[in-house]
């Protein structure tokens, strides 16, 4: 709500079908107004509401979902880890947000493991040095943002990791993906 009264954000997107959104009758606006006018207002409340508060079946794997599932937190998260990773990448944080927007396989598998499977990515360091070498290198690719994480799994059972800036974790990366490649 505080997103909406803001202005961040317009009311308007909760209702609209994102896959659908070059359709005129998919835009939320367009959607309220015709609820509106034919008085049938159930599916669309439910719909927004699921927009709101994310997936329509949330699934009981705890913060995954909100990182995941829940559109308004997904992107709050987003921009949120992004502000924070430039602080310590020296990177635009717009470019790191572009990064894990524009390639939703990278931002699941990040979140899904930084919330439940390899925690470790979840330390502000190392996800700062995970985000500023996958923007350096323009990694889109799901399966290759894979083998980096499992790379950096390996890597801390020995190694402290966070100890390390985020150029030097990035430069880690780096030089593994030049030996493995």
């Amino acid at each position: 709500m505080k997103l909406i009264e803001a202005g961040i954000i317009n009311s308007s997107f909760l209702a609209g079908k994102p896959n659908h959104s070059s359709k005129k009758k998919s835009k939320g606006a367009y959607r309220i107004d015709h609820a509106l006018q034919t008085e049938e207002y159930s599916d669309l409340s439910r719909y927004i509401l699921r927009s709101f508060m994310g997936h329509a079946k949330i699934r009981n794997t705890g913060v995954r979902d909100f990182f995941q599932f829940c559109p308004v937190s997904r992107a709050w998260w987003r921009a949120k880890l992004s502000e924070k990773a430039s602080n310590l990448n020296d990177l635009d944080s717009s470019s790191i947000h572009k990064q894990l927007t524009n390639n939703k396989g990278v931002w699941d598998h990040i979140s899904e493991k930084g919330a439940s499977k390899l925690t470790v990515i979840s330390d502000i360091k190392i996800f700062s040095g995970l985000t500023h070498y996958l923007v350096l290198e323009k990694i889109t690719d799901e399966k290759e943002c894979k083998k980096i994480t499992a790379f950096i799994g390996a890597l801390t059972t020995w190694r402290t990791l966070g100890a390390f800036s985020a150029t030097e974790i990035s430069n880690v990366i780096k030089a593994y993906k030049m030996v493995s490649a």
